[in-house]
């Protein structure tokens, strides 16, 4: 019966061979053909050092039997031979150095394009906001890609190495055999100790690096508002350099200090190791000549056994190494392994449905949300009717949950208990991606693209983001043609001064500007429903009369969702709720809550006061 470390060990080996297993699968995957190319040139590679001492052999038992004999020397017989092949031999070997070293260079670009490519593929099936909120799910992220992009690309170069440097000693052990069992087996045995370090140090490399990952990642973050240009204005407007820079530095040191102490034992135990690698080679050396002096061995056995007991000696060094190198490897495959194996956080009810065109209206039906498990509920039984040619606005202080039921009708979370009814149907039973082709929307943190303008308006409907007439036609619809059209490339322009091309003009927009390229792009998507949070927070007076215009006129057909602070805004809905603590308190027209005189009542009298 096995012990439980036995087991253990079982269980890592074969986790080993299997993650082994996926990275070269997904090296096949890259690039097949380099892949397979790349192993026959280490083969070959690991012959031409066999055959070069064997010639290096005959050559020097030629030179003794002519040095020790009468016989003539000839250069066309003697010498000539055996310089034209080992010629042959380097200038194959220098050959296949500069070709490996493009065939790694081909393969490392490849696995960067696809390994990205998968990564960036499975976060894309990671519909809901779940994940994207957790820092463990951002360490795991870095650490995959990170490493996933260089590690199949290392891991061929390892696995590699090692096939060479078995090929190369299977060639050259027979030979040491045949001239000593003894020290055959003292080379092998002097290897376990460094195969054992090495693995131990892989471990704690891998161990180090997921430690640090929290540090590195905030000391990336402060790197970006040392560098970004949205951090750029008011980090010098505060005076915030030389704040950020020390956090920067004193985060960074920590992490440079723990690889540091790691380096320096690395760099004691194999030192000592070195040492004692050195002592085993001048030892082995000494004893062959001896042999030689013994006259047991020939002047040309000299040659070939040195250079097999060297050979040997470093070529099990490069496969301790290898196999060590090969296990931090698979080790931080894990990592993707973690984030590929991630499920979807949103539920999929069957039967799956089409997500039909909205005739009727959406219901929140008892609906109740928290956003962890051991949090309190953000929505408390929230029962709520948007029906399709109306506008709802959402009211309420900050965190009563106006943003979350956003959050909700968007699938970014599903509903802790309750229902979401598209004209009756459980939105659960809708494929995300396809609920929010539906849907259009503003949201409070809106992204700012550092692309076009065409591209800022089109990617609200990526079918038309090449169709400058519609862009258009819905920018005037907003009241962005006319500055757009003004832009150094019109629609063109590239809306960054950090992305442009040489020859182009960049620019950026005013904090209004930029709310109204985001309406316009969600009235890109002729949408059923749509969704405002906050969409004029940053306009004029004037502005957002212009736009609440536009938007009466647009929403017509349409089931829509307001949040706004500004009671202006607000009391244009044709119907307003208004949240406290998760629940709606009120609910009814501007005239009839105002008549109420409740929360809304109250809201509406403060801010209208500072008008008047």
């Amino acid at each position: 019966m096995s012990t439980p470390r036995e087991r253990s060990a079982h269980q890592t080996m074969r986790h080993f061979f299997r993650n082994l297993f996926q990275i070269g699968k997904i090296a096949y995957d890259a690039a097949p053909r380099v892949l397979l190319l790349t192993l026959t040139l280490r083969v070959l590679q690991a012959l031409l050092p066999v055959m070069s001492a064997y010639l290096f052999k005959l050559m020097f038992d030629r030179l003794g039997v002519i040095l020790t004999t009468e016989a003539v020397f000839s250069f066309q017989t003697d010498l000539l031979p055996f310089v034209l092949l080992l010629g042959l031999v380097i200038i194959i070997t220098q050959g296949l150095i500069a070709l490996d070293t493009y065939l790694t260079e081909e393969m490392a670009r490849r696995l960067q394009l696809h390994t990205s490519t998968l990564i960036y593929t499975h976060l894309l099936l990671l519909q809901g906001m779940h994940y994207f909120e957790s820092p463990r799910f951002y360490d795991t992220l870095e650490q995959a890609t990170d490493h996933l992009q260089w590690t199949p690309a290392e891991l061929v170069r390892s696995a590699s190495s090692f096939v060479g440097s078995l090929l190369t000693i299977l060639s050259f052990i027979g030979i040491v055999l045949v001239f000593s069992p003894v020290l055959a087996l003292v080379l092998f045995l002097a290897t376990i100790p460094a195969f054992i370090t090495q693995m131990r140090f892989s471990r704690n490399r891998f161990a180090l690096s997921w430690y640090n990952s929290p540090s590195e990642r905030k000391a990336y973050y402060l790197g970006t508002l040392l560098s970004q240009t949205q951090y750029a204005k008011e980090v010098r407007l505060f005076n915030l350099a030389n704040y950020f820079l020390n956090q920067y530095r004193r985060v960074m040191g920590t992490v440079h200090q723990s690889y540091r102490e790691l380096s320096q034992e690395e760099l004691r135990v194999n030192t000592g190791l070195n040492l004692f690698a050195a002592v085993l080679t001048v030892g082995s050396y000494i004893y062959v000549i001896a042999q030689a002096f013994a006259t047991r061995i020939s002047l040309g056995d000299v040659t070939l056994y040195i250079e097999a007991v060297r050979t040997m000696q470093q070529h099990l060094s490069t496969m301790a190494w290898t196999v060590a190198s090969l296990s931090e490897r698979t080790l931080f495959f894990s990592h993707y392994e973690a984030l590929t194996t991630l499920q979807p956080s949103l539920e999929q009810r069957q039967p799956a449905r089409e997500v039909p065109p909205l005739t009727h209206g959406i219901e929140l039906r008892h609906v109740s949300f928290r956003y962890t498990d051991d949090a309190d509920d953000v929505l408390k039984g929230i029962n709520l009717t948007i029906r399709k040619g109306e506008t709802l606005a959402l009211v309420g202080l900050n965190g009563a949950g106006k943003t979350t039921i956003v959050k909700l009708l968007t699938r970014f979370y599903d509903p802790t208990e309750g229902e979401i009814l598209w004209d009756g149907i459980d939105i659960r039973h809708f494929e995300p991606a396809a609920l929010r082709e539906r849907l259009g929307a503003v949201l409070q943190d809106f992204n700012q693209y550092d692309l076009t303008a065409r591209e800022n308006i089109g990617l609200g409907d990526t079918r038309y983001i090449d169709d400058l007439e519609r862009v258009r036609r819905v920018a005037q619809e907003v009241g962005v043609d006319d500055f757009i059209r003004d832009l150094p490339q019109g629609y063109e322009t590239v809306l960054s001064r950090w992305l442009v091309e040489p020859g182009k003009d960049g620019t950026d927009l005013s904090g209004g500007q930029w709310q109204k390229v985001a309406i316009a792009r969600m009235y890109m998507r002729n949408a059923d429903v749509m969704l405002l949070d906050e969409p004029t927070a940053a306009l004029d007076a004037e502005a957002e009369l212009d736009i609440h215009q536009r938007f009466v006129h647009l929403a017509q057909n349409r089931a829509s969702i307001l949040i706004s602070h500004r009671f202006s805004t607000v009391r244009m809905a044709d119907k307003i709720a208004v949240l406290e603590n998760g629940r709606i308190a009120e609910y009814g027209t501007h005239m009839e809550l105002i008549a109420l005189n409740g929360a809304y009542a109250q809201l509406y009298t403060v801010q209208a006061a500072q008008y008047t």
